[in-house]
Order: structure tokens, then C-alpha cells, then sequence
């Protein structure tokens, strides 16, 4: 059996210590989340760590301290000569490691005057089930953005990205609307609209609390909903968390059933608990729900907007940013709505 190619991103961040970052599932397994530089299996030469070691040093530089998600104190020529010397290194660094490695060099991951993000392109795996999602009755947006830019303020990132996913939400709105009603003017009807007054506020969460109370890590185990054997009726009493945003829309995603019946509710809670893991396995890419430290999970305010106001009436209304800072994309995900 061939020995296996593992594959890395290039690619210099701040504070980080290296350049070399696992870029796939084998690589990730065999040497953990990075950076990699001086790890003795990939025997770089000492006189190329040092030049790594200097780049790296050098980066933090061009933040500023005072606003880093503002302009960098490097002009565009100080920019130029630091990419320059990556790329140098960065064709050392292939010629030293040999064909047991496929590095990809991420020429543009480099700050810029603003940070900038673009939604990707969907896994056929993801687009499917956001479609089955739909179908199902789910009503929580999804939208995938990859960052082009860095900066060290995870606060700036996800606020930008916030916004940038409900920019995507409302492009989608109308493109939605152009498709069912032909000829019609959105203008005269509900367009998403973001108030260029009201800035987003946030709150850093842990991946505990944005689950919620309607899903416990510990015990694996759904507590969306409690049943009343006198009225034989299915309480949803959580109110919050995403849990209770994917799994109890206002129209219940539940099938037809009797909530007295025993097996009945042990098919439901498994059926909303593959849901909830099909989504962070497809989304977040969360297989163990205990692993997830490299994600920068943000709660949003709900004055910013008008997709807000559906949600208001008695439902609720959600909004997160989800960062992995493994594969550099935020997810941001909303929910509003109402019967």
C-alpha cells in the first residue's frame, strides 16, 4: 500500500506560531489542527523554520492594535514585500518536502482595508438537506460564507459576517419572490431590509448554550418537549436555543401520532435527534458535539432588521454566527417566523 499524500493549506495568521495547516480529514487525524511547521514527521529545514519563524513575527505588525478590524498600518509596498517573501517561501517549502505532500498556497489570505466574506459553493450533501429541511417544514436559514480576508478580532469577523448573512437571506427573499410571482414589483410587498442605523450586537456563547436547553450534550439525549398523560399533549416548553429554532417551527415538523403512545414518542425524539445531528455533521461538520472548541459562536441581537419582525409576534426569533476557525467559514443561521 502506497504511503498516503497528506495535503496542507499555506498560509501566514496571526499569533499563530507556523504556515502549514492540515487541509483534509487524513492530514487533520495524523497531525492534529495546526500549525504543523515544526513537527518532526515533516522535517522541515531549520533554515526554513527560521525564515517561518520571521514571517510569522512580522505579521502581527500590520494589525492595528487600536482597531483591528480598521486599516492596516502597512502601505500597500510593506503588503507587497511580506507576500513576496511568502511566496518564496512557500516554493522552498515544496521543494523541500517532496511529493508525500500537496500544499495549496492561499495567496489571498491575507488582511485587507475591510474584512470581506462570500457565501461558497454547497456540498451536493448540504444542499440536500437544507432542500429536505425545507420540505420538512423547517424554518431556519442557513447561509455558508468563507472569509477572504483575516483579522484578529473574532467580535469584527462575526458582526461583518452576520450582516453579510442576511444579505444573503434577503437576495434570496427575492429571487424567491421573482420565481412565484412573475411580473409582480417586490417593492410593493415584504422585502428583507437591514437598518443601515441599527448596528448588531452580539454575545460570545459557548456551543452549549447555543444548542440550548432543548438538547443535552452530556446525556445525548432531546428535551424538546414533555408530555401531559391528563390532556395527552405534547408541551414545547423551550424557548430558546437552536434545538428548539430547528426542530419546533410554529407548524409542527412532528408526524401524525397519538402523544400517549409510548413507541410513537420514542419515534419522534429519534427522528428530531437525526435532524439535529444531520445538520451540525452537514453544517458545522460536528461529529462528536463534545469536540467543539475551534468554533466562535456569536448570538445576535433582533432590532437590525425586519426579518425580525414575523418572529416577534409570539414565536421568537434566532440569529448565530457560527466560526470555524479550522476551515476559516462562518455559518450564520436565522430563524423568525410565525403562523
Amino acid at each position: 500500500m502506497p504511503d498516503p499524500i497528506y495535503r496542507f493549506d499555506f498560509y501566514f495568521d496571526y499569533f499563530a506560531g507556523g504556515c502549514l495547516w492540515p487541509a483534509d480529514d487524513v492530514t487533520w487525524e495524523q497531525f492534529g489542527s495546526g500549525p504543523v511547521d515544526t513537527d518532526s514527521r515533516i522535517n522541515l529545514p531549520e533554515h526554513l523554520l527560521r525564515r517561518i519563524k520571521e514571517l510569522d513575527a512580522r505579521l502581527p505588525e500590520s494589525l492595528n492594535q487600536n482597531d483591528p478590524g480598521g486599516p492596516s498600518p502597512w502601505a500597500a509596498e510593506e503588503w507587497q514585500r511580506f507576500k513576496t517573501q511568502a511566496d518564496h517561501l512557500y516554493e522552498d517549502i515544496l521543494a523541500a518536502l517532496g511529493p508525500g505532500f500537496k500544499i495549496t498556497h492561499e495567496h489571498d489570505f491575507y488582511p485587507s482595508l475591510h474584512l470581506q466574506c462570500s457565501e461558497i459553493d454547497y456540498s451536493p450533501a448540504q444542499t440536500a438537506l437544507l432542500e429536505r429541511f425545507e420540505q420538512t417544514g423547517v424554518v431556519v436559514d442557513t447561509a455558508l460564507l468563507l472569509l477572504q480576508t483575516l483579522v484578529a478580532d473574532w467580535y469584527a469577523l462575526s458582526k461583518t459576517a452576520a450582516l453579510a448573512g442576511m444579505q444573503v437571506f434577503a437576495d434570496r427573499y427575492v429571487r424567491d419572490f421573482q420565481k412565484f410571482n412573475p411580473g409582480e414589483n417586490i417593492a410593493d410587498y415584504f422585502s428583507i431590509q437591514i437598518d443601515p442605523d441599527v448596528e448588531p450586537s452580539g454575545q460570545h456563547i459557548s456551543f452549549e448554550e447555543f444548542l440550548g436547553p432543548g438538547f443535552d450534550i452530556r446525556s445525548d439525549q432531546l428535551k424538546l418537549f414533555s408530555y401531559n398523560p391528563q390532556s395527552r399533549i405534547l408541551y414545547h416548553s423551550v424557548t430558546e436555543g437552536f434545538a428548539k429554532a430547528l426542530l419546533d417551527p410554529p407548524h409542527s415538523i412532528g408526524k401524525p401520532g397519538d402523544p400517549a403512545d409510548q413507541e410513537y414518542l420514542q419515534q419522534l425524539t429519534r427522528e428530531l435527534t437525526q435532524m439535529l445531528r444531520d445538520y451540525l455533521r452537514e453544517i458545522l461538520h460536528l461529529e462528536n458535539l463534545l469536540e467543539t472548541d475551534h468554533l466562535v459562536i456569536y448570538q445576535w441581537s433582533d432590532d437590525w432588521s425586519n426579518y425580525f419582525d414575523a418572529g416577534k409576534e409570539w414565536w421568537g426569533t434566532f440569529f448565530w454566527t457560527v466560526y470555524d476557525t479550522r476551515r476559516q467559514t462562518v455559518a450564520v443561521i436565522g430563524a423568525s417566523a410565525t403562523d
